[in-house]
């Protein structure tokens, strides 16, 4: 397991909880609180679901949609049913982790997704899986498990929040219409703020960057080819670009050096990094703020706003802070959005500060 070069993201565990402990606070009253590490890579996923601290007795099955190759034969068997059932049914199972079927069908080894709420949530966006080209479908792949989604109240089945956008102020717009009831992930403990947790849209993210308007796909960068044998083959030892500059950057970025290359990607990424520190550390004061308002006994319609414009500026952090990019796959859209989660986040405690 490799680290990035620019210390963000890759495949080793740290605790996130230990490196920002501002998210312990931020998570509160969630399962993220409990435990959160930076994923490893696809062969652990199984393991690192089952020995999560978040997940309980009581966890649905809809968590297994991208942590196993047996999703496909267990939708066939039982359609969104699978959602419903608990975390320990599948546990006893055994199953195995993300392997070769998940991304590629078994018989003609062509690219195929099989992760049941991407499908319905790509089809509804006027796009038919069947007739995808090549150079989509080495995004698609990726973007079925790598996007935002939360469970329907009462189906528990995977729902991806693009209704009305991708980008993170088009979610939030949907989420606002509470979808079938869903109005919030978790209720904060302290501030009592219904909250909403992203879940690495690191899709999302892409598709708003520059790679995505040039038509690079996650694979291209991700998966580069490599000569082995004598043949140009693609790699799966699925990574960081940065491992792997020449075959995944300088393919594209001719003239350009591997110092230049990772320079650069440093730059942007240090450069979210501050601003995701600066709204962590705002987001903190507002949850005190709040509470503290509430001890003071401030009106309860200002309280009420404060918590909805709280609610917002964690969504629109948590949005570009949860993606494993680090604000790379789109950077001046997730300096963007951080610019306006930092705003708002003023703003709720310029409202309950006295």
């Amino acid at each position: 397991m490799k680290s990035s070069p620019t210390g963000y993201g890759g495949g080793v565990p740290y605790d996130k909880l230990e490196r920002y402990p501002q998210l312990k606070v931020l998570y509160a009253g969630s399962g993220f609180a409990k435990e959160y590490k930076e994923d490893r890579p696809h062969t652990f996923a199984w393991e690192d679901l089952v020995h999560s601290k978040r997940v309980t007795e009581k966890t649905p099955g809809s968590c297994i949609s991208c942590k196993t190759s047996s999703i496909e034969k267990i939708w066939k068997d039982s359609g969104w049913g699978y959602a419903t059932r608990k975390m320990p049914d599948f546990v006893a199972m055994g199953l195995g982790s993300i392997g070769c079927t998940n991304c590629h069908d078994p018989k003609t080894f062509k690219l195929r997704v099989v992760q049941p709420g991407f499908r319905e949530a790509i089809a509804d966006r006027g796009i038919d899986l069947s007739k995808a080209s090549t150079q989509d479908m080495k995004t698609y792949v990726c973007a079925q498990c790598h996007s935002e989604y939360y469970f329907e109240p009462g189906t528990d089945r995977v729902i991806h929040p693009w209704a009305k956008g991708l980008d993170a102020a088009s979610m939030y717009a949907y989420y606002e219409t509470k979808p079938k009831g869903f109005d919030r992930d978790f209720t904060h403990p302290e501030s009592r703020t219904p909250l909403l947790k992203a879940q690495h849209p690191d899709f999302e993210e892409y598709s708003g960057g520059i790679h995505a308007a040039a038509r690079i796909s996650c694979a291209d960068c991700h998966m580069p080819k490599q000569i082995q044998g004598g043949k140009r083959v693609t790699s799966h030892a699925i990574g960081s670009p940065l491992n792997t500059v020449e075959s995944s950057c300088l393919w594209c970025h001719k003239g350009k050096t591997k110092e230049w290359m990772t320079t650069r990607v440093r730059y942007i990424q240090d450069s979210v990094a501050e601003l995701s520190k600066a709204c962590m550390d705002a987001l903190v004061q507002a949850h005190e703020g709040i509470v503290a308002g509430e001890n003071r006994a401030i009106a309860t319609d200002v309280l009420e706003k404060a918590r909805n414009q709280l609610r917002q500026a964690q969504w629109l952090w948590d949005y570009t802070a949860s993606a494993n990019s680090m604000g790379f796959h789109d950077g001046v859209g997730s300096l963007r959005t951080l610019a306006r989660s930092l705003e708002l986040a003023l703003k709720v405690s310029s409202m309950v500060t006295p």
